[in-house]
């Protein structure tokens, strides 16, 4: 069992991307009870691939693989309830679970990203998003992006993390996050604006 990204999760509150072997399931806590769809794919083929989570009030929960919806739990339109726990990247600070592989342009967004915003994310590949439109445009509504370039910070706002054990390497964009599964980890604190209870997206490359 192992954690790719997740804030302040529990049996009930927060969300998390946790994976059993190789296949991931988003998490959302409405203080009732924690569920979510599943990725189909197992993951664990040496290959980069687009994952997106999308919390809507309207569509409930849906995830994303290589630009293609993948799963949607419709019902899922409550809250989220969130904690004091910060968000992590590659590992759970509950239970202490880490990722081993390797994470790259990470982001955070304020609303629903659409079917198509996602797939045009996943079609532009290594050439990335960019804050102009001299390549693929950033979508609106992104909150913080951390691009793995050296460093855990935040190029889009001030949410920069703090790394530990992290090594950079050759990722899908440029470098990435490489993660050894025992001691790395991103932590993020707890900025104001990462604490969406509903309508928000979250993507990476994993």
């Amino acid at each position: 069992l192992y954690v790719v990204l997740g804030h302040g999760h529990s049996s009930r509150t927060g969300w998390v991307w946790q994976g059993v072997g190789g296949q991931l399931q988003a998490l959302f806590g409405d203080g009732a009870g924690i569920n979510g769809p599943m990725w189909s794919a197992d993951l664990r083929d040496d290959r980069w691939h687009h994952l997106a989570a999308v919390k809507s009030r309207t569509d409930g929960a849906s995830v994303y693989l290589d630009g293609q919806l993948d799963g949607r739990t419709a019902w899922q339109t409550a809250d989220v309830v969130l904690t004091g726990y910060d968000l992590y990247f590659a590992m759970d600070p509950v239970a202490g679970r880490n990722l081993n592989g390797a994470m790259d342009e990470i982001r955070f967004y304020d609303r629903p990203l659409s079917a198509s915003e996602i797939h045009a994310i996943y079609q532009a590949g290594s050439a990335g998003v960019c804050r102009r439109s001299v390549c693929l445009r950033a979508p609106e509504g992104m909150v913080s992006w951390w691009p793995a370039q050296d460093d855990a910070g935040d190029i889009w706002d001030g949410n920069d993390g703090t790394a530990r054990d992290v090594v950079y390497e050759p990722g899908k964009v440029g470098l990435a996050f490489g993660l050894n599964g025992v001691s790395s980890y991103v932590d993020l604190c707890n900025g104001p604006n990462t604490q969406a209870s509903n309508d928000f997206s979250v993507a990476a490359w994993v």
